[in-house]
């Protein structure tokens, strides 16, 4: 790879696509005046260390295949405060992203400087695993704030600190085509504030039309901006069809909310034979 293949404008550096490898003798030029970085997917092999004397680096977009290696690609960077992750993936690990235990910092609290940055994962990936919440010494807690795509259908967190809606949201819904069959709605449960051992992020469920009582529009806090999903209130003697545990309860009517937009689920009630307004 040589210098004239680059595409640098006002700090942008573009790797090209089709570039599988990358050596710091071919960055070296660059290394002080990129802000933003793009590493397009056929990149397959980034040496250790080329892009630790980028110290103006703010963001990054690269392949999911180097979540495992970030730290030592990028090692002593400190301005660093977005990170996009392309490309699908059935698993990603991000639990080595430790900060440290307090007292001993890791690769990457010297790498973020000890402040919050944003990973954006915009891929089909089907599985997350995420550390557990660090505090550094001063007390304050250290860790990532995840954007995650609607495609995730488990989110493992380490630890037993709890994460909420400050720490993971979901990106842009993305809808079945179909979502009834027969009296049966099959929609996508709305993760909630959760705990370490809380699975239920966007599972799907299976819903009967016969047992909701109501639904109406319901904004939900889940996503990186201000989205309208729907809330179902159900029969309470009939929650045995659902295999959920623990539902949501308002006024002693259990609840669901779900992604799917109020005027989608009310229009594939109707199909399944709801006839209640």
């Amino acid at each position: 790879m040589t210098d004239t293949k680059y595409e640098l404008s006002d700090g942008k550096l573009i790797i090209p696509d089709g570039v599988t490898e990358i050596y710091k003798d071919s960055i070296d030029g660059y290394l002080g005046s990129v802000k933003e970085l793009v590493i397009p997917e056929s990149v397959l092999k980034i040496a250790e260390g080329v892009f630790k004397d980028c110290y103006d680096l703010e963001m990054i977009t690269l392949p999911t295949r180097f979540v495992s290696s970030f730290d030592k690609i990028f090692q002593h960077n400190s301005n660093i405060n977005k990170i996009v992750f392309v490309g699908d993936a059935q698993n990603l690990d991000f639990s080595s992203w430790s900060w440290g235990n307090g007292y001993t910092e890791s690769t990457y609290s010297k790498i973020f400087s000890h402040h919050k940055p944003t990973i954006v994962i915009d891929g089909e990936i089907k599985h997350l695993t995420v550390g557990a919440k660090f505090f550094s010494r001063n007390g304050n807690v250290s860790q990532y704030k995840f954007f995650i795509n609607n495609y995730i259908e488990d989110v493992d967190v380490q630890g037993t600190d709890k994460w909420t809606d400050e720490d993971l949201f979901f990106l842009s819904p993305k809808f079945k085509e179909n979502i009834v069959e027969g009296n049966v709605l099959n929609l996508t449960l709305c993760p909630r504030s959760t705990f370490y051992d809380d699975k239920r992020w966007s599972a799907p469920i299976a819903i009967k039309a016969d047992i909701v009582t109501y639904v109406y529009p319901k904004p939900l806090q889940c996503y990186e901006d201000d989205y309208e999903g729907c809330r179902l209130l159900l029969l309470g003697n009939r929650l045995e069809e659902i295999a959920i545990d623990d539902f949501s309860r308002m006024d002693g009517y259990p609840y669901v909310d779900v992604w799917e937009r109020y005027d989608i689920v009310l229009n594939a009630l109707r199909n399944a034979g709801w006839n209640k307004k």
